[in-house]
Parts: structure tokens; sequence; C-alpha cells
């Protein structure tokens, strides 16, 4: 999915693996930790709840939008 222009992403979690291997989740009931975050977190994925953009293009032609 590409996102372009004016763009708002709202997600309701973050999961990341930190370079030393530990797992890192981020959410409404799990906030960051006091000692904070690694500038660097690798295999990041979102949970993403919606999306609004002056354009939206998707590049996989298998997915569809229904309303």
């Amino acid at each position: 999915m590409d996102l372009d222009g004016d763009v708002q992403v709202y997600l309701n979690s973050l999961t990341a693996t930190t370079q030393n291997g530990k797992s890192l989740t981020l959410g409404a009931d799990t906030p960051p930790p006091e000692d904070g975050i690694e500038p660097k977190l690798l295999r990041v994925t979102f949970g993403l709840v919606g999306t609004v953009a002056d354009s939206i293009t998707y590049s996989n032609t298998d997915q569809r939008i229904v309303e």
C-alpha cells in the first residue's frame, strides 16, 4: 500500500524485535518501558486500524476495498 499527500495512519499496536533479540510490544495496554526504546527496531509489525490519505494505491491487485 502506498500512501501519498496528507496521510494519517491509525495504529493500535506495534510489535518489534530489538537489536539484542528482545521482543517489544507497544499498545494502549502496554506503554513504552521506563528505560526508553532502542533507536533501531527489527521486524516491526503494526496493528493497523485504518488510514486516510489524499491518494491510496494498492500494489497487490488481489486486494480490494469493501464498504
